[in-house]
């Protein structure tokens, strides 16, 4: 079963093809109603509207709609892993908040022109920041595998994107900050209408250019789920939409 990471490898080599002037297989009536059908949930989505997963589970294959529960359950281990914080991870997000809190005392004090008592704090920011920069030099050289927590590397070089300041100073992969570097990694969590999102675009890719011979010779998974599947592999394909404790958060 394929999982997202795989879906967005296969989205990406997807438009890299398109983008080499790919040609479009030339769909039979019922393909094309089916294709059409898919770019409309696609708009939807990203028009930020909801699509029920009775509408997926009515144009996805099987085996494109299995893609949905593998996804999730990708995601609740992301949030497992994540939520499980090393215990020096959660002491750097401590010092890192009280040398934010510093430093915006000190930007408070300086708009209401109070420059020698900004100065005072500015300075004692800086040394915060300092402290906190060696703190996560210890915690990496004794536990590398730390790295992988921080949002940029960690290695102190002529290239670095660390500083001493608000913007420089490395953020926790999990911080809400602007500053943070993340990016699109992926580890990144995903809300459930971009698992579905993801899905769809697959979807839609190879039916407009796949090999003629997937579809000359499809296999048990190239089949609509509505063609009554077992109630066993039905409950296997509920979404959290449809099992509560299931919902991702």
């Amino acid at each position: 079963m394929a999982t997202l990471a795989e879906i967005r490898a296969k989205l990406k080599a997807g438009n890299s093809n398109t983008n080499n002037a790919q040609p479009k297989r030339k769909l039979e009536s019922y393909e094309n109603e089916r294709a059409e059908k898919l770019k409309e949930l696609i708009a939807k989505l990203k028009r930020g509207e909801h699509v029920q997963n009775r509408t997926l589970q009515t144009w996805l294959w099987a085996s494109e709609y299995a893609m949905l529960a593998s996804g999730w359950n990708e995601q609740k281990n992301i949030r497992a892993e994540l939520s499980d914080k090393p215990t020096e991870v959660k002491e750097y997000e401590e010092r890192l908040k009280k040398a934010l809190f510093t430093y915006n005392k000190g930007e408070g004090l300086s708009i209401r022109k109070k420059h020698t008592a900004a100065k005072k704090l500015f300075g004692k920011a800086d040394r915060q920041f300092e402290q906190l920069l060696e703190y996560l030099q210890e915690i990496i050289e004794a536990e590398p595998s730390l790295r992988s927590w921080f949002d940029r590397d960690t290695d102190w070089t002529a290239d670095s994107q660390i500083s001493l300041d608000t913007v420089g100073i490395p953020r926790v992969i999990t911080s809400r900050s602007a500053n943070n570097q993340t990016g699109n990694k992926p580890h990144n969590k995903l809300s459930k209408a971009q698992v579905k999102l993801q899905v769809l675009e697959a979807a839609l890719h190879t039916q407009l250019y796949a090999p003629d011979t997937y579809f000359k010779y499809p296999n048990a998974s190239n089949e609509s789920t509505k063609t009554s599947p077992s109630s066993k592999l039905a409950e296997l394909l509920k979404l959290p939409e449809d099992r509560e404790d299931d919902f991702l958060k």
